[in-house]
């Protein structure tokens, strides 16, 4: 690992300014008039549930996070210095998984005291869970296209193969035998074994469990509230577009997360805008607003209050100083 000279701040100002530019072109292509014509005619209470759902799940990914770190043997941190790593996180989704990671680890090393070598696998395991729970949810979005299905579940199922495989360890006579075989999987998350390897507690078949349903939960809320925002512009309620809602809103994570891009950001909205495009008929312009509510709800409205925490809190957690430069590598 090695210091960049790059602050925090210019960490997520590439991706941001490409979500944003994204956003910008999308609704400049489908005409400004007629995107703020959409939204004025839009019900805006449907917006509300779909922030009261956002909200939901950044409070499930918080119990998540706490669940692990009391699994991993860290000092128990209060609850208000916890929220607040938690919440100063927010605009690392806006960098790619490793730079945010390594924050996440200065964080905790400044505030608890733990080395940066053993708080950076509890982010990957964490990341790991969450797209095990999306994964999971586009299986339940393919059920409104069935041809879709085998797809999904292929990928599911090697994902579980793949954890099990690390689980098992490096022995090649063990049971399962898959690890030679899913070197793929190391290279895409190359701190996963050491994971594994530190805090085995956390592949428990207990932690394991336990931490997919919290994460299922809190992802599914984020599904919901994509389908509380089509609501707003007049769907009929249907399990149809429920299972759409779910299909378009994993399937752009997942187009996110592999894209390799900070945090997927545009690649996000661009996959979104053209599943919603195929699959629901819409016009041009009805698809941008649905993308930017979408976006606003469960991400920009976070990132907002992650900023505002850097702001108040940035001297605290070494924002501001040579600790708020990251370590890559």
């Amino acid at each position: 690992m090695y210091s960049t000279g790059r602050s925090a701040y210019k960490q997520i100002l590439p991706g941001i300014l490409l979500g944003a530019l994204v956003i910008l072109g999308m609704t400049f292509l489908s005409g400004v008039t007629r995107v703020m014509d959409e939204l004025a005619r839009y019900r805006w209470i449907f917006f509300g549930w779909a922030l009261l759902l956002s909200l939901a799940n950044s409070f499930l990914r918080f119990l998540k996070r706490q669940y692990y770190l009391n699994l991993s043997g860290i000092r128990p941190l209060s609850w208000s210095k916890s929220l607040q790593l938690f919440l100063a996180s927010f605009p690392l989704a806006a960098t790619p998984i490793r730079i945010g990671e390594c924050y996440k680890g200065l964080w905790l090393n400044r505030i608890a005291g733990v080395p940066l070598n053993r708080s950076i696998p509890i982010y990957t395991v964490d990341h790991l869970s969450d797209g095990l729970s999306v994964l999971v949810l586009s299986l339940f979005g393919a059920l409104a296209y069935p041809l879709l299905w085998p797809l999904f579940a292929v990928i599911f199922l090697l994902f579980i193969l793949a954890i099990l495989s690390l689980k098992a360890g490096s022995d090649t006579k063990s049971p399962l035998g898959l690890r030679q075989n899913l070197q793929f999987f190391e290279v895409f998350l190359p701190d996963v074994q050491k994971s594994v390897t530190e805090y085995p507690t956390l592949f428990n078949t207990g932690a394991l469990v336990t931490s997919f349903i919290i994460g299922l939960t809190s992802w599914f809320a984020d599904g919901m509230a994509l389908y509380f925002i089509l609501l707003g512009f007049g769907f009929t309620a249907s399990w149809n577009l429920v299972g759409i809602s779910f299909l378009v809103f994993s399937f752009s994570l997942l187009m996110g997360f592999i894209s390799n891009l900070p945090g997927g950001m545009g690649v996000v909205e661009l996959a979104m805008a053209a599943l919603l495009t195929v699959l629901l008929g819409r016009n041009p312009e009805q698809v941008v607003v649905v993308t930017v509510l979408f976006r606003f709800a469960t991400f920009w409205a976070g990132f907002g209050i992650g900023l505002l925490v850097w702001v108040i809190s940035g001297k605290y957690l070494g924002i501001h100083g040579k600790e708020g430069r990251v370590i890559e590598g």
